[in-house]
């Protein structure tokens, strides 16, 4: 007798694949709402890790970022209304046309009005009114492109302070503490950064033209890129910076603590360098023409990566 396959089963199959499918869609879809449409829905992530996440435009007023990691985040043009920022990582943080009105920001200060593409705190409004504010507490304040020439920032705290492309020209930040703070392209030509503590703090590309830092803390800072021709270095303790590809070009580095720095490319060009410590430092491919060496020797004409 010849077998039949039932006509009934190729149904059920392709029955079942079109569940299979209209599951996977499901699914799919879920995901697509995922993280932006399931962070609007809960409005908390605290503690969450959100780094370099991107979520232009989105509604978030009154979402719990606190303790959140949120550097490298693109909130540009969302609606921050109420959100709580407390203890938040934001470096790096893409805030352009963002609403922070009535937010709390990292250290805890409200955002007031007018709060748009930053969040304008009692001491930010402060500083912005009067030029001053000494010892203020401008904790991760958004500052990117703000003009703050001549500003007197003594012993403020800007720990991871955002100041990417501010002016800071002829400001005196003596004593602050910097820590970790953007000064990414800043105009920061002849700024006082005399015992300021700079460590991890980025300034590459950043005109520091004949500025002052005497005595200030550089560890781990970057300046790759920068203009410090003519700055005052005397005595700074920089272990393990960024100078590659900096013009320090007749800068005055005496003293200086350079452990492990790292200068390949840079312009040292009639740099003084009497006294520093130098061990570890990289020199590979630097201009040292006419550099003062730690030991007091003059490099030649031919002192390129190293003093000749």
């Amino acid at each position: 007798m010849t077998s039949r396959i039932p006509k009934s089963i190729p149904v059920t199959l392709a029955g079942v694949l079109l569940i299979l499918i209209a599951g996977l869609a499901v699914h799919l879809a879920a995901n697509d709402q995922s993280p932006r449409l399931q962070l609007e829905k809960r409005k908390a992530c605290r503690g969450c890790d959100l780094h370099q996440i991107d979520l232009s435009g989105a509604r978030l007023a009154g979402m719990d970022f606190t303790g959140a990691d949120l550097t490298g985040a693109d909130l540009s043009g969302a609606d921050l209304t109420g959100a709580c920022f407390i203890n938040a990582r934001i470096g790096g943080i893409i805030l352009d046309g963002a609403v922070c009105n009535a937010a709390t920001w990292v250290d805890g200060q409200k955002c007031g009005p007018g709060s748009l593409g930053l969040c304008l705190t009692a001491s930010l409004q402060e500083l912005l009114a009067t030029g001053r504010c000494r010892g203020c507490l401008l904790k991760a304040a958004t500052m990117r492109g703000l003009a703050l020439a001549a500003s007197d920032l003594r012993k403020a705290n800007l720990v991871e302070a955002q100041l990417q492309q501010a002016d800071l020209a002829k400001s005196d930040l003596s004593r602050s503490n910097l820590s970790r703070a953007n000064l990414e392209k800043t105009s920061s030509k002849e700024a006082n950064f005399k015992k300021a503590d700079l460590s991890r703090a980025v300034l590459d590309k950043a005109d520091l033209h004949e500025a002052y830092f005497n005595l200030a803390i550089l560890n781990w800072a970057s300046f790759a890129g920068a203009d410090l021709a003519s700055a005052d270095l005397v005595r700074v303790v920089a272990r393990r910076a960024d100078f590659s590809r900096a013009v320090l070009k007749n800068a005055n580095l005496a003293g200086a603590d350079l452990r492990e720095a790292v200068f390949t490319g840079a312009d040292l060009s009639g740099a003084i360098l009497e006294d520093a410590v130098i061990e570890g430092a990289d020199f590979s491919s630097a201009d040292l023409r006419g550099a003062i060496w730690p030991d007091g020797r003059i490099c030649g004409p031919s002192s390129i990566g190293s003093c000749r």
